[in-house]
């Protein structure tokens, strides 16, 4: 019986996460036991606020006039000094701060709402992966990891953009990796994210990563991301101690 491909060794990789907080909630194990690896934040920018969002206020730390995005990437790079890994932040602006479409979307009726969409994530798609992709030909790390693309518009737009590197950009190791907590209760959701990238000509096997269990370094590690701690809740400790999920991504010849 043929055994399951690994991820072993303690040499540094490179995560690609479509928010602040997702390479520590979903590879937080995994980057600690692989000290000198590389996070880089699609979606880690955003305006001064006016009003404060919802998300915001639950964590109480933010007022009007608050450059909230400008905290969290504080966040960032003091948790992942924890871990001892190099924070990159690529600058593009988070889902609930981008400029609304010049026509409201529920306005459109649902083909052409649908249309609109796509056209919006099509043009970040094309935009992060060009943003990104020379990073991955300087760091110094030769495995990446790219989310599935659980649910979330910036989640979608940030596996997309990762695809479509690991299609092109052949002389690196890709692995994707199921966003927790999501894929704790959201099981179809992997299925239907590994079946879209065998659709689009990879193939995807479950990838064992050999590392010791660290879940009290993680939930330390996730602590440092104080504005999301009470907005999160118990998500922070499903999180913490739920299973990692990777899956090797190899583009088919």
């Amino acid at each position: 019986m043929q055994s399951e491909p690994s991820l072993a060794g303690a040499g540094p990789v490179g995560v690609l996460s479509p928010h602040l907080d997702d390479a520590a909630l979903s590879c937080g194990q995994l980057l600690i036991n692989r000290p000198g690896s590389h996070v880089v934040t699609a979606f880690s920018d955003g305006p001064v606020v006016k009003k404060v969002p919802s998300w915001e206020v639950a964590s109480g730390m933010f007022k009007p006039g608050d450059d909230v995005m400008e905290v969290r990437r504080s966040e960032d790079v003091e948790a992942l000094s924890f871990a001892q890994a190099h924070a990159h932040h690529l600058g593009f602006w988070d889902l609930q701060f981008r400029p609304p479409l010049s026509v409201p979307l529920g306005r459109l009726r649902p083909a052409a709402r649908a249309a609109r969409k796509e056209a919006e994530k099509s043009r970040l798609v094309s935009e992060v992966a060009t943003r990104l992709q020379p990073l991955i030909e300087t760091l110094g790390v030769t495995t990446w990891l790219v989310p599935l693309g659980l649910r979330h518009f910036d989640h979608q737009i940030t596996a997309a953009a990762g695809a479509r590197l690991a299609a092109h950009v052949t002389e690196r190791t890709w692995v994707v990796y199921a966003e927790l907590p999501h894929s704790m209760r959201l099981p179809e959701d992997i299925e239907a994210a590994l079946d879209n990238l065998v659709a689009q000509g990879f193939s995807v096997e479950p990838l064992v990563v050999a590392d010791t269990p660290v879940v009290p370094r993680k939930r330390e590690l996730l602590g440092y991301y104080r504005s999301q701690l009470t907005p999160l809740g118990a998500a922070v400790e499903r999180a913490a101690t739920g299973p990692e999920k990777y899956f090797t991504l190899s583009r088919l010849p």
